[in-house]
């Protein structure tokens, strides 16, 4: 598979060259950070020259002497929802679960009654 730039030439290639369940403790390992100047079970000996944070929203270049932080262009950051906004959400599932649950019941005992 190929990804292309918009003047139509190829940026990257990916090859598929196994496809195996994985053995215990080997995801962990697949999916670590990067590191600068490192080597990884996925990606081999490698040597980046800038990485992108979309948790924080910043974006390190290491071309120059000494690394250089920047922010990322605005709405490219994945930074967390606020701790209220998780919390109302997972209440919010709890509810539709309920729900559903209380409907699910409530049909059985009425078909069960006759």
């Amino acid at each position: 598979m190929s990804s292309f730039d918009p003047n139509g030439e190829s940026g990257q290639t990916t090859v598929l060259i196994e496809m195996r369940p994985l053995e215990p403790g080997e995801l962990a390992a697949l999916v670590t950070t990067p590191t600068v100047d490192g080597s990884d079970p996925l990606r081999g000996p490698s040597t980046f020259t800038a990485i992108n944070d979309f948790r924080d929203g910043t974006r390190t270049d290491f071309r120059g002497p000494e690394p250089v932080t920047s922010p990322l262009s605005i709405g490219a950051s994945r930074q967390p929802q606020p701790a209220w906004l998780t919390q109302a959400g997972w209440i919010f599932v709890a509810v539709i679960l309920s729900v559903l649950v209380w409907m699910r019941l409530k049909k059985a005992t009425a078909s069960s009654r006759g």
